[in-house]
């Protein structure tokens, strides 16, 4: 008995030739033996959240001097599209040519990776029908709200709540929200499930999902 509790699907864009899990002093790692810009490669996971970053296959370097700063060193990234984090800032994503990207601003340090999305999706909801079950009605959530804890705010059902505030400059992170964000989402369907997506490079923990769901009879 593994006792397994949960499962999900990495996809890093590149062969996997081998995998291993090793325990560190900061947690538990992944490392992966990849075939990446056609070079064998070693890659590591974190399955901790000690000095991690959400981007695949990122290098964090400290930002060149000058007002376009060069950053190379990026051969594995070719001609991908990649994001980027300046002093935790999103930047426009870019595609590595030569090697290299151009940032837009002087910093002091930038990660640099592949953006990937994380994506939940809960089970059909029982209830809101008050003739009987809700299993063969049409549902439809009214409201959603996400409990967050530390959070980057994701895409419920496609929507995200606004995610910058008046009072924080336009060339720094958002800060991590904890609490309750609301969205109001229109339609009927079949399941009424909800799709939790989170497409930033940020830190997202959900703690609970509730709302407001409606079903009505075939």
């Amino acid at each position: 008995m593994e006792q397994v509790i949960a499962w999900w699907r990495v996809d890093g864009g590149a062969p996997v030739r081998s995998a291993a899990v090793a325990n560190t002093a900061d947690g538990a790692e992944l490392w992966l033996s990849v075939t990446r810009g056609g070079a064998v490669r070693l890659e590591r996971l974190p399955l901790h959240e000690i000095g991690i970053s959400y981007l695949d296959a990122a290098v964090t370097k400290a930002v060149p001097a000058g007002d376009a700063p060069v950053v190379a060193g990026l051969g594995h990234l070719e001609g991908q599209a990649v994001g980027i984090l300046l002093d935790g800032a999103l930047e426009p994503d870019q595609v590595v040519v030569g090697g290299q990207v151009v940032l837009a601003r002087a910093g002091a340090s930038v990660t640099i990776g592949r953006r990937y999305s994380a994506k939940g999706v809960t089970l059909k909801p029982e209830g809101g029908n008050p003739r009987g079950t809700a299993q063969r009605s049409k549902r439809r959530w009214a409201k959603i709200v996400a409990r967050l804890n530390a959070s980057a705010l994701p895409l419920i059902n496609g929507e995200r709540a606004a995610d910058r505030t008046p009072s924080s400059p336009m060339d720094q992170a958002e800060a991590l929200r904890t609490g309750d964000v609301e969205v109001r989402t229109l339609g009927w369907d079949d399941d009424g499930v909800i799709t939790v997506e989170q497409d930033l490079p940020f830190r997202t923990e959900i703690l609970a999902l509730y709302g407001t769901v409606q079903a009505n009879e075939v």
